[in-house]
């Protein structure tokens, strides 16, 4: 966490549209775009990005790529059975604290959408809201934030990506204020085969 601003990642495919749109006093923001496909190469211009965003003095941070993009990617390729490049990913994730918030668009594909709607809401219920990404909603979810304890280090949230299966098909469980619970649930009866299988459970 930034001692300066609150640092929030918005993750979905409209997120750098919407900081772009964003125009408001109390909220400054970093965008990364498209990131380089190659891991190392990506990594870094992720790293660097949230060291600037971590510099930022506004209320609000806001920057359009998660820092444990390439790590959720790579997790994400393994279960569609292609290349399994997710050790590689874990050993490039940066020492660094986590966002503080993390504002999420439900409609991500799968199984990207479990690891955010499952494990990371698993961890820390209020760090993570479903929202559409426009910049309205943006902008009222900011002012909504609730409290909660923090999100682990990123490199113990890349760890949590060895052991995490989620469940295709099951859908986000949420309360009545509409909070996704869970989407996916480690399966500890499969968690030695999901870092040892390249077989896709989303072909």
């Amino acid at each position: 966490m930034s001692a300066m601003t609150t640092l929030v990642v918005l993750v979905g495919s409209s997120a750098s549209e919407t900081l772009r749109r964003i125009d408001a006093a109390n909220v400054s923001g970093e965008t990364v775009g498209d990131l380089p496909e190659d891991p190392t190469e990506a990594s870094r211009l992720l790293s660097e990005v949230w060291r600037r965003a971590r510099r930022h003095s506004a209320v609000y941070t806001l920057v359009d790529v998660d820092p444990l993009a390439v790590v959720v990617s790579a997790w994400a390729e393994r279960l569609r059975g292609g290349e399994d490049r997710l050790e590689l990913a874990i050993g490039l994730v940066a020492d660094a604290s986590a966002p503080d918030y993390y504002l999420v668009d439900p409609t991500l594909p799968d199984p990207e959408v479990h690891w955010y709607t499952g494990k990371l809401i698993s961890l820390a219920p209020s760090r993570v809201v479903l929202t559409s990404l426009s910049p309205s909603r943006v902008l009222d979810s900011l002012a909504n934030l609730p409290a909660g304890r923090e999100l682990p280090d990123l490199k113990v949230l890349a760890e949590h990506t060895r052991a995490f299966v989620p469940v295709p098909g099951v859908q986000p469980l949420t309360t009545p204020s509409g909070r996704s619970r869970a989407t996916g649930r480690a399966n500890p009866a499969n968690s030695h085969a999901s870092t040892t299988s390249s077989t896709s459970l989303y072909a």
